[in-house]
């Protein structure tokens, strides 16, 4: 008579050895806690490499695949200009925005008043847009109300005459440089004493990689 394999065995021994068999048997599905990286599961820097990830930074270490980062390999000089390369190409892609719908009446006649604000902004190149619209409840005479974009500087100034029941869509830019992190913008208005209401003002602030002034011939 054939023995099995199991024959002789004491009962802790076979259940051992039946849950040994069924593990050899039966295939394992490998798969990440989370990312697309399976190696960075047990990593103390795993939400960093998954940050990285998701912003286009790393891309894997094992292409064309690339489920693996390598959290313990060494970084090459060329692999640090690329990861510098694509963080500068994401923090490009940053824009700020502040908006006001509501109509809002301009109050300041021989100063200036805030009527927006951009807050917080990090340290860093700019290009910045603000846009409005101006609209006058004066019966018989052209209204003149002045915008004006300030950030640390004084930059592109609106003043455009606007006629009794008309509405005058105006557009500002500058292109700047914050030195500080939590810097400001701020649209500064007034109308000279004239009934003027401002509608649909924006602020947007786009971050850009480098700022380069051409100085073009004199006239």
């Amino acid at each position: 008579m054939r023995r099995t394999p199991f024959e002789g065995m004491s009962a802790r021994l076979r259940v051992l050895g039946v849950l040994v068999a069924a593990l050899l048997l039966v295939p394992v599905a490998v798969t990440a806690a989370g990312g697309p990286f399976v190696d960075d599961d047990d990593s103390m820097f795993e939400m960093d490499i998954e940050w990285m990830a998701a912003h286009g930074i790393t891309l894997g270490c094992n292409p064309p695949t690339n489920d693996h980062y390598c959290p313990d390999a060494n970084v090459t000089r060329g692999q640090m200009a690329a990861f510098m390369h694509r963080l500068a190409n994401d923090q490009a892609n940053i824009a700020y925005l502040v908006a006001a719908d509501a109509k809002t009446d301009i109050e300041g006649q021989d100063f200036y008043e805030t009527v927006l604000e951009l807050e917080g902004l990090p340290a860093g190149n700019y290009q910045v847009i603000a846009k409005g619209e101006f609209y006058s409840s004066e019966i018989m005479t052209e209204a003149h109300p002045t915008c004006k974009l300030v950030a640390g500087h004084e930059f592109d100034t609106a003043s455009p005459s606007v006629a009794p029941g008309q509405t005058v869509s105006w557009t500002l830019t500058a292109v700047t440089y914050m030195a500080e992190d939590n810097s400001v913008i701020n649209l500064d208005c007034r109308d000279h004493g004239e009934m003027v209401t401002l509608s649909n003002t924006r602020i947007t602030a786009v971050g850009v990689n480098e700022i380069v002034i051409s100085v073009g011939p004199g006239l």
